[in-house]
């Protein structure tokens, strides 16, 4: 709303819902109340148990079914340095992004193009750009436990707390411990 977009909310549940992760619903596994660093070591390199399999493959591949249907030239994903280091989220990393974007190229018979501006960037460099163009933050979400309030200590919120302490900026966003 605050930026006129066109807003299409499609339900994806069906298609998550034997997945393992801690973020469904479908799911009674606790959220890690850890940093991401911290989740990883313990799991000795493998996926966080936030991790939704082929999350960003599947939101890539309906974003561009839908950019097609639209005319749109580009899709652009979140992608950034953190969830392409130590194998958290698979579909998150630099060479997953590579193919995506060359499996994107030649789905739409090259008309559509993946972007991920982000991709080797740290969270920390993310805000201070977000801050620097007037990004409204207090209407972005990150947290995993899905409240009205941020938890504060999951490994998403973490980040973003440490993001925005690095650049000396305030978090517009409540949180419910801090």
């Amino acid at each position: 709303k605050h930026y006129g977009a066109h807003f299409k909310c499609l339900d994806l549940t069906k298609v998550f819902e034997n997945s393992k992760s801690a973020l469904l619903k479908t799911n009674k596994r606790e959220i890690p109340h850890l940093s991401y660093m911290d989740q990883v070591a313990a799991r000795e390199g493998s996926p966080v148990v936030t991790c939704v399999p082929f999350r960003s493959g599947v939101f890539i591949s309906v974003a561009t079914s839908v950019a097609l249907s639209l005319e749109c030239e580009v899709v652009i994903h979140g992608i950034n340095r953190w969830s392409t280091s130590k194998n958290s989220y698979p579909d998150g990393s630099t060479f997953f992004h590579i193919t995506m974007s060359e499996s994107v190229h030649i789905g739409s018979g090259g008309y559509v193009k993946l972007l991920a501006p982000f991709l080797n960037e740290p969270k920390d460099f993310i805000v201070a750009y977000g801050h620097k163009i007037g990004v409204p933050f207090e209407y972005s979400y990150s947290c995993y436990e899905g409240r009205e309030k941020h938890c504060g200590v999951c490994g998403a919120c973490r980040e973003r707390l440490l993001a925005f302490e690095k650049n000396k900026i305030e978090d517009p966003v409540e949180y419910e411990s801090v």
